[in-house]
């Protein structure tokens, strides 16, 4: 029975014989090189690999902010992870409540059950264009966001090092309700939490985050974006 992707990942770990997996979504593409990229690269240290732009071993924080910044890839795609590390958290059994974006939460899980990440070039992953898509089709909703940037919080609780990617996710979550025509009122926790924490953080171009002193075009836009929040 289809009980959606984390339950067949769920069913594939559990019942995987080797040392290490790597998933492909149904509507992906690989080339041939991708899997040989990942296994030519492996140490016995090693734990999880992610494909990058570049070649180095990062910290699990630093790789933490780099999910929430979106410089890598929120998936379990594009990934090869040890077996037993999947096995021994419950990062592939996030709660049924979280059906979109629960790979973010799955490598946030897995992040903080080790010590590093190894960085590699490889090219070699394609996204397919499927308008039909989970994420693709997606129905916004206060309701959802609030779910799931409690869940992300929750597990990210007295982590100071990962502040600022947190309060980057909570920005997008209300700049796309808006986008997408959902009026989120000044009372609401996600505008709260926006401007409660917004204190020393400096927003880049790109949606990114630099610390301190605001570039202005971008600021100007993001003070448009939370002045246009309904009451």
């Amino acid at each position: 029975e289809n009980g959606g992707v984390t339950s067949a990942r769920k069913l594939g770990v559990e019942n995987v014989l080797g040392e290490w997996v790597s998933f492909i979504d149904s509507d992906d593409y690989i080339y041939e090189s991708y899997l040989n990229d990942f296994l030519n690269n492996i140490s016995a240290e090693d734990e999880l690999l992610a494909c990058s732009n570049n070649d180095r071993i990062v910290s699990n924080t630093y790789f933490i902010n780099d999910l929430l910044f979106d410089r890598i890839a929120w998936g379990m795609v594009m990934k090869l992870f040890r077996v037993d590390i999947l096995r021994n958290n419950n990062a592939i059994n996030v709660s049924k409540r979280i059906n979109i974006g629960e790979d973010l939460i799955g490598n946030i899980l897995i992040a903080k059950s080790i010590n590093k990440v190894k960085y590699i070039l490889n090219n070699g992953y394609l996204i397919g264009e499927n308008d039909e898509s989970v994420t693709r089709s997606r129905k916004w909703s206060i309701e959802y966001e609030t779910i799931f940037l409690n869940f992300v919080r929750n597990i990210l609780e007295n982590e100071n090092s990962v502040k600022e990617g947190l309060w980057l996710l909570y920005l997008r979550s209300v700049k796309n309700l808006l986008l997408n025509g959902i009026k989120v009122p000044r009372s609401n926790e996600l505008y709260r939490y926006v401007i409660e924490n917004k204190q020393n953080i400096q927003i880049g171009v790109g949606d990114k985050i630099v610390l301190r002193n605001p570039f202005p075009i971008f600021s100007m836009f993001v003070l448009k974006l939370l002045n246009c929040i309904k009451k």
